[in-house]
This record gives structure tokens, sequence and C-alpha cells, in this order.
């Protein structure tokens, strides 16, 4: 009984610094959004109610994962009240949640289509891939031990979190060479900066200006 209530708690605990993790990354995703969304309008128009939507869908999923953090992989087989899960558990309430938003995505790009109003900005399409490209990574971490961390992948020389420090290197020192290059003129002095210090594991540190 305390073993079971021990690994509860503890896995409640990893989750829940996951969940805490991405609340922050989405209130910073949000916030670069939002202030590249004001400058970018001038370029290619994206609507003010548009980005207050895409606003509330990352403080929404922040809120849920949150909540979602405390539940035990044992409740999952509950029965729910929920409607949502159609007189089944609260493993049914969560995959329809999952199916409901895909199937509403799904929607939205078929009516984009018939209006002929796709992503046709090319910096438009890279920014929602980079979304989704971050999104899976984060998911791929989701409910691993901190010992899991430092464990060597298969093949492979680096450890899991020498392989999100590389990714985190990279990423910053392209983009910080964009802003500070071709774009310096256009951003604003305050904008919005990570201040994330880390290694790759072949470069060394991430040196900034």
């Amino acid at each position: 009984m305390w073993h079971a209530a021990f690994l509860r708690v503890n896995t409640s605990r990893k989750r829940l610094v996951v969940a805490t993790f991405v609340a922050s990354w989405g209130e910073r995703l949000k916030s670069l959004l939002h202030k590249s969304n004001e400058h970018r309008r001038t370029l290619n128009p994206m609507g003010k109610q548009t980005d207050e939507l895409v606003q509330m869908l990352i403080a929404s999923l922040s809120e849920t994962l949150g909540v979602l953090a405390h539940l035990s992989d044992a409740e999952l087989d509950d029965l729910s009240e929920h409607p949502c899960a159609m007189g089944g558990t609260e493993r049914d309430l969560l995959t329809h949640n999952i199916d409901h938003e895909q199937m509403h995505a799904g929607q939205i790009y078929s009516l984009r289509y018939s209006m002929k109003k796709m992503q046709k900005s090319q910096v438009d399409r890279l920014m929602a891939e980079t979304i989704k490209a971050r999104a899976n990574l984060i998911a791929a971490l989701v409910g691993m031990d901190d010992l899991n961390l430092d464990q060597r992948v298969p093949d492979d020389d680096w450890t899991v979190r020498q392989i999100v420090e590389h990714t985190l290197y990279w990423e910053r020192h392209s983009i910080d060479d964009l802003a500070e290059g071709k774009l310096r003129s256009r951003l604003p002095a305050d904008r919005p900066r990570s201040g994330i210090d880390v290694a790759d594991p072949l470069e060394g540190r991430l040196v900034r200006e």
C-alpha cells in the first residue's frame, strides 16, 4: 500500500515538474507570438482576435497539464461522470478530448482550404512547424524520471539531457545569429529573451556577445 502511494506521489511530482515547465514555456510562447504578430501584421496580417484565440489555447493547455499531472494511471479506469466520457472512464474522457481537438483542427484546415486561405506565407508555415517540433520534443520527455536524463541513447554516446541541450544550443545559436544580423534593426531592444544556459556536447557552452 505505502509503495503504491509513494509511486503515485513520485509520478505525480515528475508530471508536475513537466507541466510547470510547459506552463512556463507556454507563457513565453504567448508573449513571443503576441509581439511577433504585432510586428508581422504590417508584413502579412494576422487578426488580433486570432492572436487572442492562440493565447487562450496556450493558457488552457498549461492549466490542463497542471491538472493532469496529479492524476494516477490507476484512476484512468475510474468511471467518469462527465458527459464527454459518454458513460465511460476517465481514460475515455481524455481520449475523447484529444480526438475532439484533432477533429476540429481538421475542420479549420478544411475551411481554410475552401476559402483559399491556407498558410501561404512560408514564414507562417515554418513557425507552425517549429511549434509542432518543439511540442513533440517536450512530449518525448513527459513522465521521464530525472535519473533517465543521463541514460545514454542506444548506438550513441549522448544522454537524453545532452540531446535536449544540443537542440537548445543550436536553436539559440542559429536564431540569435539571425536576430543580431539580418533582423537586428527590426527587433525591439526589450524583446523577450530565454536566458537559458546550456552546453553542446561538442561545442561547449553557449557564449553570447
